[in-house]
């Protein structure tokens, strides 16, 4: 195994001791391995045989001009650059090598080297800062809550009719026709996404189970003494970091609780009574296509097309004045 390959495969486990996810492993080898391989070919030098030797500054300059002729973004350098320092200070502790006994002079080179990298590092940052400010001073204004919950405004009269149809049904009544449950499904995460600006994802992920934790707990009053239930959603992408809260005030409520009964329990589970999840599709499956759906329903009522990214936007700019419904 050549010393490259060696280290790599060492410094994939030492990442996995650090808790990083798999996903975020593979970006960082990934970069790795076509920056290192980059490197050293602009320096005319074989692939076959790597030595920590072959990383020089200049071979890293070299790098630098080739991501600028081809104009790949600022962001994206420094992403490189950051994964392949943290790659180069393992090489220096890594005990396979055991550079600081075996080769000090190769140890002391490669300290120097990083030291030079880290200056340039700074470089970029400051580079991708100043673009994102120049970036953020010429974006324009997100639309206004208003906007962003048009099509909800729209579609309105239909989704009372569809709740109206489901409270009159019961166990053994017929059931709503896939298109119905499907427009309901959409108009409702279409209300979190848009109306709530949530991320579309905790939308996706909520589990019947927690709604229920909410449903039968404790009310709440909000800034305005409005009464409603707070949804805390675990499973989601930024779980991590963000937590994620769903306040539904008194009718939203009923709906939420109208469609867990009847299409939640009485209908979806006795196809798939298994899944966790409060939002299926008609055969039973898990409702993860939110975003491609709310299009759908946007492109349905003729109304212009808003993502529930730009969604959030809107509400974080305009929230002093917003007041959510």
């Amino acid at each position: 195994m050549t010393q490259f390959c060696l280290s790599f495969q060492n410094f994939r486990l030492h990442q996995r001791k650090a808790h990083t996810s798999e996903a975020g492993i593979n970006n960082s080898l990934a970069d790795v391995t076509r920056m290192t391989w980059k490197r050293i070919g602009l320096q005319g030098i074989t692939t076959q045989d790597f030595k920590t030797t072959y990383l020089s500054l200049s071979g890293y300059e070299a790098v630098l001009a080739w991501f600028e002729d081809i104009d790949v973004n600022l962001k994206t350098v420094l992403n490189y650059t950051k994964n392949f320092m943290q790659f180069m200070k393992y090489i220096n502790i890594d005990m396979d090598l055991l550079l600081v006994s075996n080769d000090q002079r190769e140890y002391n080179r490669l300290t120097c080297l990083q030291v030079h990298i880290s200056n340039m590092r700074s470089g970029l940052d400051s580079g991708v800062f100043e673009l994102h400010k120049r970036q953020m001073n010429s974006k324009p204004m997100p639309p206004t809550p208003t906007e962003v919950k048009w099509v909800l405004a729209v579609a309105k009269a239909d989704f009372y009719k569809g709740m109206d149809e489901l409270r009159k049904k019961d166990d053994s009544g017929p059931i709503l026709t896939k298109t119905r449950i499907a427009f309901i499904n959409r108009y409702i995460t279409a209300y979190l996404c848009l109306g709530q600006g949530i991320h579309v994802g905790e939308a996706e992920n909520m589990y019947s189970s927690e709604f229920q934790a909410a449903y039968n707990g404790e009310w709440m009053l909000s800034d305005r003494g409005e009464p409603h239930i707070v949804v805390h959603v675990a499973n989601h992408k930024t779980n991590v970091t963000q937590d994620c809260r769903i306040a539904l005030n008194p009718y939203w409520t009923d709906n939420f609780d109208l469609y867990f009964r009847y299409l939640c329990t009485i209908i979806f589970r006795l196809k798939n009574p298994t899944h966790p999840y409060f939002f299926t599709q008609s055969d039973g499956h898990h409702f993860r296509k939110v975003s491609d759906w709310i299009k759908k329903l946007q492109k349905q009522y003729k109304v212009p097309k808003i993502t529930s990214s730009t969604a959030r936007c809107s509400w974080v700019e305009r929230r002093p004045e917003a007041h959510r419904e």
